[in-house]
């Protein structure tokens, strides 16, 4: 009689006088009996992963972006400061405007984590849960599209100033440097819409049960 590894019985219950031997089924006939990688679970590893490194990146900036307002500060208190003594800092304007737009673009994927930003919404209550959902995905989707052109351009702009050695006006303090900070500050933010995207689709994805 032909051996049949132990693993491989099925016993039934129903009757104890009786035993049933059985070769258990091909891995593929059995289904969920072998665990198996799908799709849908690479996904979720990708969002999960990619949203702790995307965390990380916005704090990053978010540090820079402080330090940054912290030297707009002690510009503008130094101007102020040397004011009574006929001394000031010149282009403290324009300084301050560089500055200040450099902090706030790189400022801003923390900003849309935490939600501490202005926005506005249209939504309608009365209208079906996946159809909220599919314009909560829509709006994400583009969103993450016209911030991500919106740093393409200033990655140009930051090429240019590179290259021609464009300075701000009557200052011998180059562009590229706030071009650049700008747009890394957009373009995290438009993966962070991405991701969010991603996990809109992945929460309306049916769950699969195990049998």
């Amino acid at each position: 009689m032909e051996y049949i590894p132990k693993k491989y019985l099925i016993r039934f219950r129903g009757n104890p006088d009786k035993t049933a031997k059985k070769l258990c089924p091909s891995p593929a006939i059995r289904g969920s009996a072998t665990p198996h990688k799908t799709n849908a679970g690479t996904l979720v590893r990708l969002h999960e992963k990619s949203g702790s490194v995307l965390r990380n990146a916005a704090h990053i900036l978010a540090i820079c972006g402080a330090a940054v307002m912290l030297l707009l500060l002690a510009i503008i208190c130094a101007n102020i400061f040397l004011r009574p003594f006929g001394g000031s800092i010149r282009g403290t304007v324009e300084i301050s405007g560089y500055l200040c737009a450099l902090a706030v673009g790189l400022a801003m994927p923390a900003a849309q984590l935490k939600g501490s930003h202005i926005n506005a919404g249209l939504r309608a209550s009365s209208l079906p849960k996946k159809l909220l959902l599919l314009q909560d995905m829509f709006c994400s989707l583009l969103a993450c599209l016209l911030l991500g052109l919106a740093g393409k351009e200033l990655l140009a702009i930051a090429e240019y100033a590179a290259d021609m050695g464009e300075y701000i006006e009557g200052f011998t303090i180059s562009s590229f440097g706030m071009a650049v900070g700008l747009a890394a500050g957009l373009l995290l933010q438009a993966l962070l819409f991405a991701h969010r995207a991603l996990g809109l689709f992945l929460s309306a994805k049916p769950k699969e049960t195990a049998v």
